[in-house]
């Protein structure tokens, strides 16, 4: 019984060398050669697929980012903290009035500015903190730039340090003159 599965699987081999022969009669590799060395259809097909590679390029230049410099008159308002250190590198939101949405959020410069482009718009709310809880929520009133003056952000400036020591010495020798008289009172 082997023998007989023997000989009828080389038949079954030998038919289907005999149709490998059949179907490819001509050389294929001398075939496959010519089509190699014929530069001009290869060529062609290579500028086909490079025109096709740019026509899917267009989408990508809804990627790009492009420029303009121009120049304009800016506003820029200059923080700091008490001791004169400079508000750097802190984060701040910029408010048109009656908006709950800030037109510009960022951070301070080095040197504690925030530059921005107030445009026909005068009045704006500026919130500045940082992380340890400085901070400031002020209504700036930004004035329009001539010739002669520069732009710069008029606000209600805070009253000099020494004066804020001073009102806080009053309040503390109040409260105690207050209660040392209620004490002198009741006694």
């Amino acid at each position: 019984m082997r023998e007989g599965l023997n000989k009828r699987l080389r038949g079954r081999m030998a038919a289907l060398r005999g149709a490998r022969f059949l179907a490819y009669p001509i050389d294929m590799s001398r075939l496959l050669r010519s089509v190699r060395l014929a530069p001009q259809p290869l060529a062609a097909l290579l500028q086909t697929f490079l025109r096709a590679l740019l026509l899917l390029a267009v989408p990508a230049l809804a990627h790009e980012v492009n420029i303009e410099q121009r120049a304009d008159t800016a506003v820029v308002l200059c923080l700091s903290y008490a001791d004169g250190q400079p508000f750097a590198f802190e984060a701040y939101e910029l408010y048109a009035p009656g908006q709950n949405t800030p037109l510009q959020v960022g951070r301070t410069n080095a040197a504690g500015q925030i530059v921005f482009l107030a445009g026909a718009q005068r009045q704006w709310r500026l919130k500045a903190f940082s992380a340890d809880g400085h901070g400031l929520d002020r209504t700036l009133e930004t004035r329009v730039a001539t010739a002669s003056t520069p732009m710069a952000a008029a606000s209600a400036e805070p009253p000099p340090r020494w004066s804020l020591w001073l009102a806080g010495l009053g309040v503390i020798f109040g409260l105690f003159g207050l209660f040392q008289l209620t004490i002198r009172r009741k006694s």
